[in-house]
Formats: C-alpha cells, structure tokens, sequence
C-alpha cells in the first residue's frame, strides 16, 4: 500500500512512502522499554524543541551502514512528536531545532498530523526511556524520562523507505 503526506517542513510536493500496513492499523504498542542507543539531549521551553547530539558526524553509518546517525536522531523528532500530540500535550505542531557538536543547526516543524502519519506508516515498536528536560520559564524546570514508543524502521523495506525519507527531508531543509 502506499500512504502520502506532507512532512509539515515546507517540502512542495507530497512524499510517498511504501506501506506494509493496513491504513488505520497500528500494531499494539509493547509494554517493553529499552534504553536510548544514541546519547541526545531533548529539552522543551515554551512549544520550543532542541535535540542536542555530541556527535561529531551526525552522517555517519551504523548497524551495517544502510542507516545514518541522522536517520535515528529524526526518528526520534517523529516520535516524541507523535507521543506528545496524542498524549494532547503539544498541538498542531512541534518546533524543532537540532545541533549536533559541530555544524550548523537545523530546523524542523513536525506537525502533530505528520507525527500521526509516520507512526501509522512504520508502526511502533517497544517504548524507548527517552530524558527530557521540561523548562518552565522562571520557574525552573525539570528532566523526566518517558517511556515513548519507537518507529519500526530497523529493516525490510521500511528501513529503506525511512533512509530515503529522511534524506529528503535533510534536502529540504539544505536548500
């Protein structure tokens, strides 16, 4: 099956993804959580997002050299989107600024209908424990980790479906 949609980032045309699941369907989420694999930082002030990675090469391989650092990083943007828009935590859409230890930022709006789309494309798979940091302006703040769902990307076609996904979307947000 094929589903189309809008990344919400400003991309002109619609990018089609290969779909091995019914439309509506999502797979039960599993109680399971598993550590993060990548250390990030994600924190939150006022509908802002910030991912910061300490990695010197956000575009380097892993696991075998078809999926980029880059890859899990967005997909982690995807879903803490989608945990916080169906949680009724964050609407219409999250505000993201990524840096990783050396290079430019990027920007990135995930709205919470793209966020939808991606979890019901790819499925979800085992909560991952994912830190937080929630500012609360003058107030402080504080880090709480939640337990969020994790995109089934890791292989098949979603997994080249997801690197060609991303790869746009880093296009897009270089022109």
């Amino acid at each position: 099956m094929r589903v189309k949609f809008l990344a919400g980032l400003g991309l002109a045309s619609a990018l089609t993804l290969n779909a091995a699941l019914p439309a509506i369907a999502m797979s039960p989420m599993s109680k399971t959580v598993v550590p993060m694999v990548l250390p990030m930082n994600i924190n939150t002030a006022e509908g802002e997002w910030e991912m910061y990675v300490p990695d010197r090469n956000p575009s380097r391989a892993l696991y075998g050299g078809r999926l980029k650092a880059m890859d899990v990083y967005v997909a982690k943007m995807y879903e803490v989107s989608h945990h916080m828009c169906s949680t009724g935590r964050q609407s219409p859409q999250l505000s993201w600024r990524f840096r990783a230890a050396q290079g430019p930022g990027k920007s990135f709006r995930i709205t919470c209908k793209a966020a939808g789309q991606v979890a019901r494309a790819y499925g979800l798979g085992d909560r991952e424990a994912t830190p937080i940091y929630f500012s609360y302006e003058e107030a402080g703040g504080e880090r709480k980790t939640v337990n969020i769902p994790i995109l089934k990307i890791s292989s098949g076609q979603k997994l080249t479906d997801w690197v060609a996904f991303t790869a746009n979307l880093r296009n897009a947000n270089n022109r």
